[in-house]
């Protein structure tokens, strides 16, 4: 059991370090219930609310967000969410991600899905940002006109 617990922690330190070192540093939300600054911090509130059991198992999968680009609610947006789940001979698995830009009222305008990847990679969030920017475009669009 002990054995276990080190592997899960330090594997939520590598989960951290992927996240920040890629760019995620907004607040990020684990099973839309449990906030905090970092994905360390969110993930360590989640397995609190399990061992209450107040939460589902990580095995079972897990969701975890964060906005990549936030200027305010009348504003659009840029979200980030992953499905994953956890094993402990694995680690943290990526089933999906989504990549979404959200209009002021929340509206989805452009997505990108990846599925079945590692958090080693996915894209940086500037690139993410990128993916699905409107302005992005009009700027390559515009480029290309002359």
């Amino acid at each position: 059991m002990e054995n276990s617990l080190t592997g899960l922690l330090e594997d939520i330190d590598c989960l951290n370090r992927r996240f920040l070192e890629k760019g995620y540093k907004g607040y990020f939300m684990t099973n839309s219930g449990h906030a905090a600054r970092t994905p360390k911090d969110s993930v360590m509130n989640c397995i609190y609310a399990m061992c209450f059991g107040r939460e589902r198992t990580m095995q079972e999968g897990f969701s975890m967000s964060t906005y990549l680009k936030w200027e305010g609610e009348d504003k659009p947006r840029v979200l980030a969410e992953f499905s994953m789940n956890y094993r402990f001979t694995k680690g943290f698995q990526i089933k999906e991600m989504l990549i979404l830009h959200q209009d002021a009222y929340g509206q989805t305008q452009k997505s990108i899905r990846m599925e079945n990847t590692s958090v080693d990679k996915i894209p940086d969030c500037a690139i993410a940002i990128r993916s699905v920017s409107p302005e992005e475009e009009k700027k390559v669009k515009r480029g290309l006109n002359y």
